[in-house]
């Protein structure tokens, strides 16, 4: 991101996610942690940050599978540990919930959202809830290559800070099954908004065991 003399880059890896089905098919353990490596160039000075991030701990429950008009359905509650770097931990365990909602239209076409809701806090220490929006939609190429094209968006609520402002994201991007457990991903995004990053790329590889 770049703006008025002021650029900002960060890298995320390996933004790991565990997921463990317990108990029953509708109940999952989720663990997520990445390291964060962040610079700040302001003229001639240069500020940079590197550590881990808090630890997510969750957990995903099956609400409804898709019924005509009615979506497959989930709800993950989630809170951040404490466990991160000094200059990144939030330093206090943090909640939020996600509900998820997906709608298999035909053999190559699907449709998802995601509305979410946690605590945040500003440079300044100020706290204020921030509510999140996705809408994607799926398409199937072929039998292992699939597209995706995805709006999401993150609206501060009740914050003090003048620059937290909604910000709008555009990303698209393709995944190619190796087979039925391995999956690769690439993808690359843009900032709708003045305030919101400039854009984004990101890869990954999916395993299941």
């Amino acid at each position: 991101d770049g703006d008025q003399g002021e650029s900002f880059k960060a890298h995320a890896y390996p933004t790991a996610l565990l997921r463990v089905g317990l108990f029953q098919d509708w109940f999952e353990l989720r663990l997520a942690w990445t390291i964060l490596d962040e610079t700040r160039t302001t003229g001639s000075s240069r500020e940079k940050t590197v550590g881990s991030t808090d630890l997510f701990v969750g957990t995903t429950l099956g609400l409804t599978e898709q019924c005509g008009v009615r979506p497959e359905m989930a709800l993950i509650v989630r809170m951040s540990v404490p466990t991160g770097s000094g200059d990144i931990t939030f330093g206090e365990v943090r909640p939020g919930m996600i509900l998820i909602y997906a709608w298999e239209i035909n053999d190559w076409l699907s449709f998802a959202g995601s509305t979410q809701g946690f605590r945040a806090r500003d440079d300044d220490e100020h706290e204020y809830t921030e509510y999140a929006q996705s809408l994607v939609s799926g398409i199937s190429l072929t039998e292992r290559v699939g597209s995706f094209v995805e709006w999401f968006a993150f609206f501060p609520h009740s914050a003090v800070a003048p620059d937290n402002r909604p910000i709008h994201f555009m990303d698209g991007g393709f995944t190619y099954l190796v087979n039925n457990n391995l999956q690769l991903d690439v993808s690359a995004g843009v900032g709708l908004s003045e305030s919101a990053a400039d854009y984004f790329l990101g890869t990954g590889l999916s395993a299941r065991f």
